[in-house]
């Protein structure tokens, strides 16, 4: 059979009938169904519309195919077949290819697979050094190289025929949450949030509004009753809309949030303490729900503290300022509690200071301690 389309049926596929668009729709169904984690599905779909990208010439998209191919086949505990697409993923195309292996690094941290998480990291700075040079992928730090990677991704894809507006809002929404990673800058995870909002990637847009709030409420320092309320924002935005499937990290985020609140609540009641006896025992409550929050209690078992949920993540549980807030809870008698406003002023400092090193819904990483 002759499999050779003359040129009057080409146009007539790609314009009147606007192949592209079929593919694409296809192509996002297909996303739908690794958000809902139906891996098989997936796998089954992309490989169905590989060969129409090949007959649109589409080398670009094929990478982007293999790459979530690849995450795929890595849910799947297939590390082979994940290797082989990524590397296909990089040759045949460059930009897509070394995202893929970025993304992949990601998911390997989260994932506890750290070895392998560093095996693709090393490949996103190899295929970093032919992109920016060897100036830039072998001298910054992890998280600068990926936000420098990222903005220029994006400005490729602006100037590609291939991608319209809504085709690489998942892009945008990546390299502005790295941005707000590095700078801790409250718009760009507003931003963030708008482009993964666009992409109908509703729970990181959820998680980058939960960062928003968090990182707008380190700002205001001392003004604890605003910040309270940027902290039940965020929990409400995390509990509400990120849906019942992101596991450890949303409990790490819900415990550090209900911490915060608590932490909000203790000011409160050390600035309006002034003899009162219920304000004491109020005092006492909430030491000693903070450090059953933080460094856990026999007493209250049901209750996972950060101390336990911190040892998933490297990227938060080997930073200096983790260990420092867990030194502070240490040196805490919570049998007779501090009556110091300045000890709860402490306490909300370190656990500013830890904020940066939380993961997200989406990245571990995290800026240089």
């Amino acid at each position: 059979m002759n499999n050779n389309f003359s040129t009057e049926e080409r146009n007539f596929l790609e314009r009147d009938l606007d192949l592209k668009r079929c593919v694409q729709t296809l192509y996002n169904y297909s996303r739908e169904l690794a958000q809902e984690e139906r891996w098989k599905d997936h796998l089954d779909l992309v490989t169905a519309l590989i060969p129409c990208f090949e007959y649109l010439k589409m080398d670009d998209w094929i990478a982007r195919i293999f790459g979530r191919m690849a995450w795929s086949y890595l849910k799947l505990n297939n590390e082979p077949f994940a290797r082989e697409l990524l590397r296909f993923s990089a040759a045949r195309d460059a930009w897509q290819g070394a995202a893929n292996y970025y993304w992949a690094s990601e998911h390997c941290l989260r994932s506890n697979q750290e070895l392998l998480s560093q095996e693709f990291q090393k490949e996103f700075r190899r295929n970093c050094e032919t992109l920016l040079g060897p100036s830039v992928a072998n001298t910054i730090p992890d998280l600068d190289l990926a936000v420098r990677f990222y903005r220029e991704l994006i400005e490729k894809e602006a100037a590609s025929a291939r991608f319209s507006a809504s085709e690489n809002q998942s892009d945008r929404g990546r390299y502005h949450e790295l941005c707000a990673r590095l700078t801790l800058d409250p718009n760009e995870f507003s931003e963030a949030a708008d482009h993964y909002e666009a992409a109908r990637l509703f729970s990181y847009a959820a998680s980058c509004r939960t960062f928003y709030n968090i990182t707008l409420a380190v700002k205001l320092n001392h003004e604890h009753h605003t910040k309270r309320i940027l902290y039940e924002r965020a929990l409400h935005e995390l509990t509400e809309n990120t849906g019942s499937d992101n596991g450890i990290v949303k409990r790490i985020l819900t415990q550090y949030l209900k911490v915060r609140i608590r932490c909000c609540d203790l000011i409160e009641h050390l600035d309006n303490l002034e003899g009162n006896i219920a304000s004491v025992e109020l005092i006492e409550s909430d030491f000693k729900y903070l450090h059953t929050g933080v460094r856990g209690s026999n007493l209250m078992p049901q209750i996972v503290p950060l101390f336990k949920l911190a040892i998933e993540f490297p990227s938060l549980n080997a930073k200096r300022a983790w260990k420092e807030l867990l030194e502070f809870f240490d040196g805490i008698n919570t049998t007779i509690c501090p009556l110091e406003c300045s000890v709860a002023e402490a306490l909300a400092s370190k656990l500013d200071r830890v904020q940066p090193y939380l993961p997200s819904l989406t990245f571990l990483e995290t800026p240089e301690e």
